[in-house]
């Protein structure tokens, strides 16, 4: 079963995602870039105003533009079956993910969620035995994963293109808690509220990094050393971080996130060193992979290229027209897609799917607590639990 034997494409709702929204925005059109999938209701913004509106911009169906999700969930539930939404993106403040997506898992509905999953690591794993429970497809979204050439990496590094690998080192940059001329310290705003998780380096964007680690290298977290900190004069939340980090099978690795660099804009990067080569990855330039061997020069490997694993062969333009965020985030939506078609049929979520799921999302919001726990420990180096 898949989406193709569907004969449809898929109805896609959203909470959250209305025209005050960034990230949201991007699961809009993402989603819809292959023509798999149609955006057919939401609850767009907890603003009245907001949401009425972007649901006339994206030109829905008024009675389908909700002004919160339970009267969303109430209003699909109660529609036909070949009318109501297969599944729903939950582009919300983090604090209102498991809620809502428990609400609408248990009514039937697949979920595509934003990172963190959630404030707490309880909370987290209550929302897996959710996803469990119901069979639902879940998704989290970790758009750097759809990436073509971070798909080839995982193929050549869990290939075992570099050998037995020993350094892990990711990082994740950025500038934007500063300053800008007379604008003022970013200190407004849900990001920076404490009710959303001590840790807004590791939480908002370490996560990433530590979670790009895991896609591509397979490999487990044995412990970890967390050095948390705020620079930002009167931040509620940290804002730089650096965590050391102990794989299970002997690798090391290093994680640096930090919202105060100055200069920075979205300086994802991952390098990944074994006992036979070792290879790179920019994610503001994200068409080139770079193959280290010693002795030989590097190589540059790019998108679209018949090189590449059949599961990098992903772009949707020829060699030469580069691809970015928008198309990452499509890719996962596609694969995603797959599934949530299958379990419309009466079959069951692929154990062999490439996007994130809940499994990915417990265990992001595990190293976002356990870096948090570290840092205030005086143990330090903390044991991490098996996910």
């Amino acid at each position: 079963m898949s989406l193709a034997s569907l004969n449809r494409p898929l109805r896609m709702g959203i909470v959250g995602g209305g025209s005050d929204a960034f990230i949201g925005k991007v699961h809009r059109v993402a989603a819809q870039l292959d023509g798999k999938i149609r955006l057919v209701a939401g609850a767009l913004s907890i603003d009245p105003q907001v949401a009425v509106q972007s649901g006339k911009d994206l030109f829905l169906d008024p009675k389908r533009v909700y002004l919160n999700y339970q009267d969303m969930l109430a209003a699909e539930v109660a529609l036909p079956a070949d009318e109501r939404v297969d599944f729903v993106s939950v582009v919300t403040p983090d604090d209102t993910h498991v809620p809502i997506s428990i609400a609408f898992l248990e009514k039937g509905f697949s979920i595509f969620c934003e990172k963190p999953v959630s404030v707490t690591l309880d909370d987290a794993h209550k929302l897996r035995d959710t996803v469990r429970k119901t069979g639902r497809a879940f998704a989290i979204m970790h758009g750097y994963t759809g990436y073509p050439l971070v798909r080839h990496a995982r193929t050549l590094v869990r290939g075992g293109k570099l050998g037995k690998i020993y350094k892990i080192i990711a990082e994740y940059p950025q500038d934007w808690i500063l300053p800008r001329g007379d604008a003022p310290l970013h200190l407004a705003g849900w990001r920076m509220d404490p009710k959303f998780g001590k840790s807004l380096s590791m939480g908002d964007i370490g996560i990433h990094a530590a979670q790009l680690a895991r896609f591509i290298t397979g490999l487990d977290i044995e412990a970890v050393n967390a050095d948390l900190q705020t620079y930002t004069p009167g931040g509620r939340r940290d804002d730089d971080g650096n965590v050391l980090i102990r794989y299970k099978g002997g690798a090391h690795g290093i994680l640096y996130a930090s919202q105060v660099s100055a200069g920075e804009e979205n300086g994802l990067t991952i390098r990944i060193y074994g006992e036979k080569g070792g290879i790179e990855w920019h994610q503001e330039q994200p068409n080139s992979l770079l193959l280290k061997t010693q002795g030989a020069p590097t190589q540059i490997l790019t998108p679209a290229q018949p090189y590449l694993d059949p599961s990098a062969r992903i772009s949707r333009m020829p060699t030469g027209h580069p691809e970015g965020l928008i198309e990452a985030f499509a890719n996962l939506y596609r694969d995603f897609a797959e599934d949530v078609a299958a379990v419309q049929q009466g079959g069951t979520v692929s154990t062999d799917h490439i996007y994130p799921d809940i499994d990915d999302a417990v265990f992001g919001k595990t190293f976002v607590e356990y870096a948090t726990r570290s840092n205030e420990s005086s143990e330090k180096w903390l044991p991490f639990p098996a996910i």
